[in-house]
C-alpha cells in the first residue's frame, strides 16, 4: 500500500495533494466495487494510473530515488 509520504516524495508534491490523489485513486476503486482504506491506496494501482504499466520494474528509476515494492 502507498501511503502520503510515498506518493509526496515519487510525485515532488506536497502531502495535501498527495492525500487529495490517494481520496481520487480510492473514489476509482469504490466505483469499482472495492473496499479501500482512507489515506492508503494500492501501489499497483496507483503505479497503473500514473505511469500506464503494471509494475514497477518497468519505468526508469530516476537518479536518487528508489521506488516503494508492491
Amino acid at each position: 500500500m502507498s501511503q502520503a509520504a510515498d506518493i509526496c516524495e515519487l510525485l515532488e508534491v506536497k502531502q495535501t495533494s498527495a492525500y487529495e490523489i490517494i481520496g481520487n485513486l480510492n473514489k476509482e476503486l469504490e466505483e469499482q466495487g472495492y473496499l479501500t482504506i482512507r489515506g492508503k491506496v494500492p501501489t499497483k494501482y496507483f503505479v497503473k494510473r500514473f505511469y500506464g504499466v503494471e509494475d514497477t520494474c518497468e519505468i526508469p528509476q530516476e537518479e536518487g530515488k528508489e521506488w516503494f515494492h508492491a
